[in-house]
């Protein structure tokens, strides 16, 4: 039965003297930001009025032009800082008018900013992008991005709403203070991705401060990011009806949430007996239309949703709170019979689905091939290891014959190669926890015995100790699943200081000479040259107390020139490199420099 609430929901709106509190510190980035700015150009027009040239003489002249030369260069700086416009699939108002004349109507009816770019992406998201046009602030040039996985979730009217709140935390007319700290917190998200891609000094310390700000200004203003969207959710429902807003949260949250988590599961797992995949995007509106036996899953995922309460620190309200608030009924909407893509993208709406299937397909086909080919050359070997005795048969096929039988084959038929493999290897810890495995889902105490095997390999506990309280969980034996807890979380503290170790330095830490393999060497001299940013660097191994025979290096790094920005590149190299156990970067001369001199030392270059 449809439900509908009839109290109030308190909000954590901030009392008058927070939010007087909490503009001033908005005003506080603003004036840094900005006064950085303004004070490079007010020193650059003290040189032209108070400094006269021709009666400066000798070194005083010298001194006066290297400080206007400074200043200049810091200006230059700041300037260069670029800002990126979201990039993508662009939609042009000539071949979508329905799209860009509903667009049109909402913007001038909330009497918001002219969006001035569409970019549709794969995502199940819309948010507005603002890039500045000239400085660090103002005359922005306004991109909508939406997600055609959202549109075609949506009926029209629900797309409708979904523009509705996008372009209502930028209305002019609504909510005045709470958009302005919205576009704040936006704004300075967008400068600290530019300032990350920017070089110099004064786009360093910018990067520094906003380091600084940025995560204190989210704090202090999580409580009016939440109560912006309860009010952007009541000026949609005064637009169009509380219901319909309903409708579009719970197609949002809870049908966009299944399709992210199922449908594409689901879709990859065709590579298994599909050559080609077929498309991705099509299908996906397809799959909505015709999946009937989806509805109780979204019905148990519904009731799921609405026991979440939320944090006071999220930017957007619980489900449940932002139903309560709008006062609506609560119920699975029905699947609408078309969804807004077709609608806003008309005749135009294949040529769309093609191209993201040929973008998508780029991207994917490949991965999707190599699986088609594992899982046919898998069967195969399968078949072939089937025709062997389990006595006569290697360990390697033997163990291989389990795994095989697990993933494609009959599972009575991996527990009886895993029994095998056991027979020859009886303290083996991965097979007892393949047969644990096996043990728990068929209900069988077993699970007890083969798991206390898998103990003693240290990545297996914590696994082992789920599926056993899981399992004691099941059958109503709380109590005995406490010793099981105790040792998942003994090695939950281990794991948490050894990734502690893998992941920090300390000016404590003790370094000693890793040999590194030909091949690894060659790797790394590659895509450190690659860069173009780097003139030295060096390798060693950082001295670890927890899983010593899994090593973390360290890479000392020497940039070629000062006005690279070392953060930037530190995590470029962090991103790209792959050497299949941690790894740490630093520079020659940045925050680790005894650490980094120790590294040196040793006299392994990479390059």
């Amino acid at each position: 039965m449809p439900v509908r609430y009839s109290d109030s929901v308190v909000t954590s709106e901030l009392t008058p003297g927070s939010r007087f509190r909490l503009g001033l510190f908005a005003l506080l980035g603003y004036g840094v930001v900005n006064g950085i700015s303004f004070g490079l150009v007010m020193l650059l027009v003290v040189f032209f009025i108070w400094v006269d040239f021709s009666t400066v003489s000798g070194l005083d002249h010298v001194v006066v032009l290297i400080v206007f030369i400074s200043v200049l260069g810091l200006l230059i700086s700041v300037m260069r800082v670029r800002f990126e416009k979201p990039k993508g699939y662009a939609l042009q108002p000539i071949e979508y008018p329905e799209f860009f004349t509903r667009l049109d109507d909402i913007s001038r009816c909330l009497t918001a900013p002219k969006i001035h770019q569409v970019i549709l992406t794969s995502e199940l998201d819309a948010a507005i992008v603002q890039t500045p046009r000239f400085g660090l602030f103002g005359c922005y040039h306004n991109t909508l991005v939406i997600g055609l996985e959202l549109l075609l979730i949506l009926s029209p009217r629900q797309a409708d709403i979904v523009l509705i709140h996008v372009l209502g935390h930028y209305s002019n007319k609504h909510h005045g203070f709470n958009n302005w700290i919205y576009q704040c917190r936006n704004n300075w998200q967008q400068l600290l991705k530019a300032l990350d891609r920017s070089n110099g000094m004064a786009p360093s310390f910018l990067r520094s401060f906003l380091n600084w700000y940025l995560p204190k200004f989210n704090d202090y203003s999580a409580a009016i990011m939440q109560t912006s969207e309860y009010e952007v959710d009541a000026l949609a429902a005064e637009m169009v009806h509380r219901d319909s807003v309903a409708m579009m949260l719970i197609n949002r949250w809870v049908v966009g949430s299944y399709i992210e988590e199922t449908y594409w599961m689901e879709f990859f797992q065709q590579a298994d007996y599909l050559a080609h995949p077929p498309s991705p995007w099509g299908s996906l509106r397809h799959y909505l239309e015709s999946n009937l036996s989806i509805r109780s899953s979204l019905q148990r995922r519904l009731q799921q949703s609405l026991l979440g309460q939320g944090d006071e620190f999220d930017t957007h309200p619980s489900l449940i709170n932002r139903l309560a608030a709008l006062n609506a009924r609560i119920e699975l909407p029905d699947p609408s019979i078309i969804s807004a893509a077709e609608i806003w993208f008309d005749t135009k709406y294949h040529r769309v689905i093609h191209d993201f299937d040929q973008s998508w397909s780029k991207l994917n086909e490949k991965r999707w091939v190599e699986r088609y080919e594992y899982v046919t050359q898998a069967k195969t070997r399968l078949a072939y290891l089937k025709g062997l005795n389990h006595a006569k048969m290697t360990d390697e096929e033997l163990w291989e014959r389990a795994q095989l039988e697990g993933e494609f084959g009959d599972k009575n038929q991996a527990v009886l190669a895993f029994r095998s493999y056991q027979d020859r290897y009886p303290d083996h810890a991965l097979t007892a926890f393949q047969l644990g495995c096996y043990a728990s889902a068929a209900g069988s105490d077993e699970v007890l015995i083969q798991m206390r095997k898998a103990l003693h390999q240290a990545e297996l506990i914590i696994p082992a100790c789920q599926y056993v309280c899981e399992y004691l969980n099941r059958n109503h034996r709380e109590q005995e699943s406490k010793w099981w807890q105790q040792q998942a979380e003994g090695q939950l503290i281990i794991d948490d200081q050894a990734n502690a170790e893998r992941t920090q330095l300390t000016i404590s830490d003790q370094i000693k000479a890793y040999e590194c393999d030909e091949a690894t060497q060659s790797y790394l001299a590659e895509r450190l040259r690659e860069t173009g940013k780097i003139a030295k660097a060096w390798i060693a191994q950082k001295m670890v107390q927890f899983y010593p025979e899994y090593p973390v290096l360290i890479i000392v790094i020497h940039p070629n020139h000062f006005f690279v920005n070392e953060t930037t590149l530190i995590d470029q190299l962090s991103q790209q490199l792959h050497l299949g156990r941690a790894f740490l970067v630093i520079t020659k001369n940045g925050p680790y420099k005894s650490l980094a001199k120790q590294v040196i030392t040793l006299n392994n270059h990479l390059i």
